[in-house]
């Protein structure tokens, strides 16, 4: 029992890699990685101490412990995705398309804007004032202010900062200039 107990948290030693990658994003793997090694380090640590109370209480309960840890332990395996393992490069293939995605999704919205929404947004995520914008534009401030209300609704953002957050990614992508 406690070879096959032995070759069993082999398996999931060698197949932890790849269930990680599945759980996680790729900027995480690290961290994840972390918590899965703390946890088995402190499974070592801990299953001993139990194995002892175990044999202190009731030997012959002994073997049907690590018999149940086995099970619980195989059930665990089973219950993860590992069938389905992927590397780091498909997981950042995914996360890259997402990202793709999302920027034709905004970019679609940036196009819906007006010439002068479009104006109005730039020179709002450049951190002007709806003042600074109404004296750079020439119009009132009032209409700087609903220019403003527009984009952020079309773009589905609170404020500003949205704005500026959507027109970085779009540049970013080279979406616009």
């Amino acid at each position: 029992v406690f070879l096959l107990m032995g070759v069993s948290l082999g398996g999931v030693d060698m197949c932890v890699y790849t269930m990680i990658l599945e759980c996680c994003s790729s900027n995480s793997v690290g961290r994840y990685s972390g918590y899965y090694y703390t946890v088995s380090m402190a499974a070592q640590v801990i299953t001993p101490i139990l194995s002892g109370v175990v044999m202190d209480v009731n030997p012959a309960m002994l073997f049907a412990y690590i018999t149940g840890m086995g099970v619980l332990m195989g059930l665990s395996v089973a219950g993860a995705k590992h069938g389905n393992a992927i590397l780091i490069d498909e997981v950042v293939r995914r996360e890259e398309a997402a990202e793709a995605e999302t920027v034709r999704e905004l970019a679609g919205l940036w196009q819906a804007l007006s010439p002068r929404e479009c104006q109005v947004a730039q020179l709002a995520a450049e951190g002007l004032t709806t003042k600074a914008v109404s004296d750079v534009l020439g119009i009132a401030e009032r209409t700087a202010q609903v220019h403003v209300a527009h984009v952020c609704s079309k773009l589905g953002v609170e404020n500003a900062v949205g704005v500026a957050q959507i027109i970085a990614r779009l540049r970013a992508r080279g979406v616009l200039q």
